[in-house]
């Protein structure tokens, strides 16, 4: 069965697609069975991976209108192997719909179930809310990342995502886990100066022992729909996100 880990924080900017689609090609690049799905309605998750939405015969959002028989119609392997379940703009309008509703809120953990067992990891790239979506992520996670850029940081978007992990634990999903938090977007000083401060005292226990540094390769590589740990594999980023990629193998 497919350990379900769920990529949240509600901050933009935070390496939080990045993390997702470099976390799911490294894995699969191991030798995992990997699904990666892309729950936010800007869809980068899938274009990171070099898939053309509009190419796409069904997206999740398809799967969540009922408009396929099986989940399985609607997931589209790229051209390094990796399974995905894409993003789509309508997903907004479907997040619109879900209000109200409680129950919509298992509907992705549904349609996970139907192809858990194909898969090693399954990764959830969410939207950069506390939306439906992003709850209905939770609910269908075993595991949380949170990602964090350093060159901006602040408690505010870390202790929102923890207070929304938290409720989720508390009333639907109390097997989620945080798996740790990520920084992103370091500098060596800066990455020291982030970890001394006050800020992080809270979470000391939950910080990744790695980071990933900034770079522009990274943003060259996200604009070509190739992870960097595909692209430049010796890419001081590629070897932070390496090392994640370890910790959930290892962990798994």
């Amino acid at each position: 069965m497919a350990k379900k880990l769920a990529v949240v924080i509600r901050k933009g900017g935070s390496g939080k697609t990045t993390t997702t689609t470099n976390l799911a090609a490294g894995l699969s690049q191991k030798g995992c069975r990997v699904l990666m799905v892309d729950i936010d309605s800007q869809a980068n998750a899938t274009k990171g991976v070099g898939l053309i939405v509009e190419n796409l015969k069904y997206t999740l959002n398809d799967v969540f209108a009922g408009r396929v028989t099986s989940i399985r119609d609607a997931i589209a392997p790229n051209s390094f192997g990796l399974h995905v379940l894409s993003g789509h703009r309508d997903l907004s309008q479907t997040e619109q719909g879900m209000v109200g509703n409680p129950d919509s809120l298992w509907r992705l953990k549904e349609i996970l179930a139907e192809v858990e067992n194909d898969y090693d990891f399954i990764v959830v790239d969410t939207p950069p809310n506390e939306g439906m979506l992003t709850y209905s992520a939770l609910l269908a996670a075993d595991r949380v990342i949170i990602p964090v850029a350093a060159e901006s940081f602040t408690d505010d978007g870390l202790a929102a995502a923890m207070a929304m992990i938290g409720r989720v634990q508390q009333r639907s999903n109390p097997q989620l886990a945080v798996d740790g938090i990520l920084f992103t977007k370091t500098d060596r000083t800066q990455f020291r100066e982030v970890l001394s401060d006050d800020l992080t005292a809270n979470y000391s226990a939950l910080i990744y022992p790695f980071d990933v540094p900034r770079g522009t390769h990274v943003n060259h590589a996200n604009s070509l729909g190739v992870p960097i740990v595909l692209y430049m594999p010796s890419h001081p980023a590629a070897v932070g996100y390496s090392k994640l990629v370890e910790r959930i193998r290892n962990n798994g």
